[in-house]
């Protein structure tokens, strides 16, 4: 299901406006009204493919073996910079 959400906090890093959901300006009833209405006005096909986009989107950057693989690197990081003082 796409997502209408605001821009604050964490929100922008999840939310790719209008790919995967619609990102409306914080503080804005305006641009939150806008967002209400361009979600409605998506075909069946149309929400599909936004929610077809969250879960690719969702998946590529925050799967087990993709988040695994970055404290990965920064625990090898860490080590390498350790090592380098001594």
């Amino acid at each position: 299901m796409p997502v209408l959400a605001g821009q604050t906090g964490g929100i922008p890093e999840l939310i790719q406006h209008r790919k995967n959901g619609y990102l409306a300006k914080t503080g804005s009833a305006t641009d939150l009204a806008e967002g209400i209405g361009w979600l409605l006005a998506q075909s069946p096909e149309q929400r599909v493919q936004l929610s077809q986009n969250a879960r690719t989107f969702a998946e590529a950057r925050f799967a087990e073996s993709v988040v695994a693989g970055q404290y990965a690197q920064l625990y090898a990081d860490v080590l390498a910079v350790s090592t380098n003082r001594t």
